[in-house]
């Protein structure tokens, strides 16, 4: 979890900009030669005013905070800020953690449903085995009240990335697993990242005019049909 603890530092600089990137996922963040993070595309980051908040529904299905989906379903909306990269980065934990996104649903409004209550859990056998440190972690990530989610600062400060052991080459050990360490080689980082991705499920969205090439999800839904579709979900 060295190159989580990298991608944070990442958030961690790019906030002090006054910059939210509003796009965090597995696909925008490469390795270099020496397996150095590097966060990419930042063609949804936006340049903070003080006390500026945003509107536009932007970013990767699986991976946008509840206050997105509100500020684009409901006229009362407080809009929402950098707390949505925290949030991207929780979802970014469990899913190399265990190598599935905590809130997909083949059915796309109970996945909207499920962000927007912060519903997922650790009751799959691929979380047997992980302590609880990473679970507090992220269980302090995805909080569906910004205000209430851990910052950048603390998130860096939490007691999971004390668990994590270094050999004199900087291979990591990861100490997650209950009583023992394992050994995790770079190709097995790697391939976490890779066969993890919640890209493999997740459909995107349009940014137009900017010629990505991106597949269409809720295009041209009015606000007032998307929140009707939720509420209606909700019902059953």
């Amino acid at each position: 979890m060295f190159k989580l603890m990298q991608v944070l530092e990442g958030v961690r600089y790019v906030h002090s900009k006054n910059i939210v990137h509003r796009d965090l996922k597995p696909e925008n963040i490469l390795l270099d030669d020496q397996l150095n993070v590097k966060i990419t595309d930042f063609g949804f980051a936006k340049v903070l005013n003080d006390g500026e908040k945003l509107f536009e529904l932007c970013g990767t299905p699986g991976y946008l905070a509840p206050e997105t989906l509100k500020a684009n379903m409901f006229e009362d909306a407080p809009g929402y800020g950098k707390e949505v990269d925290i949030w991207a980065c929780g979802v970014i934990m469990f899913t190399l953690l265990v190598g599935c996104p905590p809130f997909w649903h083949r059915k796309q409004m109970v996945m909207l449903r499920n962000i927007m209550e912060g519903r997922y859990s650790f009751t799959s056998p691929e979380w047997a085995d992980i302590s609880e440190d990473p679970k507090d972690l992220i269980r302090r990530l995805l909080v569906v009240d910004p205000s209430e989610r851990i910052d950048v600062h603390e998130s860096l400060m939490h007691p999971f990335f004390n668990t994590v052991l270094w050999d004199q080459d900087m291979t990591p050990l990861k100490k997650s697993l209950s009583g023992t360490s394992r050994r995790m080689s770079r190709i097995e980082q790697l391939s976490m990242v890779i066969d993890g991705c919640a890209f493999r499920v997740y459909g995107h969205w349009v940014k137009k005019g900017e010629g990505q090439n991106r597949a269409a999800l809720f295009e041209n839904m009015p606000k007032t049909e998307l929140k009707s579709l939720y509420v209606s979900n909700l019902s059953r």
